[in-house]
């Protein structure tokens, strides 16, 4: 978190426990809604005792779902500090490139859900909409904030941007494959059996560069970032 030169050790320790007790907030809230998303997509919620298995399976072909799941190992995993580095699992998730594209997908997930999803859902149960709000709102609200109050860590290069796009692009090929095999589409939008190819890899270009685009507005915000002199900044 940045401080101010001169902040008293105290105030630098109080504001550490405030990020840590966030974070923690948002694991465990977050996982209590992945946890209920899969639960309620195994049940139907006007028969309890009709068990779905394919619906809870059909849940890991959200977009939503996944990118959640990572940021929720972001949040889970920097509870702690890690000594190994980034070349361990937990140093890599939790550094700051992986964080930054962790912002943008979520940032995706909320826009293109309030846009162009939650206008045509139907009214839902309350836990619900619960559950819905925070795997939506609540999960990329809490990253960006995370990636403002934290400096800048390993600068940014052109290659992080391409590295951004390995995941949207493997998104692309594995919904089509799995759409393809289970005739079980998660978002209209890119239901290639429905639309048409032409019309599906349309919509993924677009969605894709989308994506691109507000990872480049955190690239560059980054890069400013980095340019916060030192004193400035919480020393490790």
């Amino acid at each position: 978190m940045k401080i101010k030169k001169g902040m008293p050790v105290n105030t630098r320790t109080s504001n550490r426990k405030r990020i840590f007790y966030f974070r923690g907030t948002i694991a465990v809230i977050g996982w209590a809604a992945l946890v209920a998303q899969f639960t309620l997509s195994a049940f139907d919620v006007s028969d309890i005792n009709t068990y779905n298995p394919l619906g809870a399976l059909n849940n890991f072909s959200y977009y939503t779902v996944q990118t959640s799941i990572f940021a929720l190992l972001y949040f889970s995993l920097k509870l702690r500090r890690s000594s190994e580095g980034e070349k361990s699992f937990s140093g890599w998730i939790t550094s700051f490139p992986v964080k930054t594209a962790l912002t943008a997908y979520t940032c995706v997930t909320g826009i293109v859900f309030g846009l162009m999803l939650a206008p045509y859902m139907e009214k839902q149960i309350w836990y619900i909409s619960v559950v819905v709000i925070i795997l939506h709102y609540v999960l990329p609200l809490a990253l960006i904030l995370d990636w403002i109050i934290e400096p800048a860590g390993r600068k940014l290069k052109s290659i992080h941007a391409g590295l951004f796009l390995l995941y949207p692009v493997a998104y692309a090929v594995f919904t089509t494959v799995f759409g393809s095999v289970t005739g079980w589409h998660p978002y209209p939008m890119i239901a290639i059996d429905v639309l048409g190819p032409v019309q599906a890899i349309r919509n993924y270009l677009i969605l894709l560069a989308f994506s691109l685009f507000l990872y480049m507005i955190f690239f560059f915000c980054a890069r400013l970032k980095k340019k916060q002199p030192e004193e400035a900044q919480d020393p490790e």
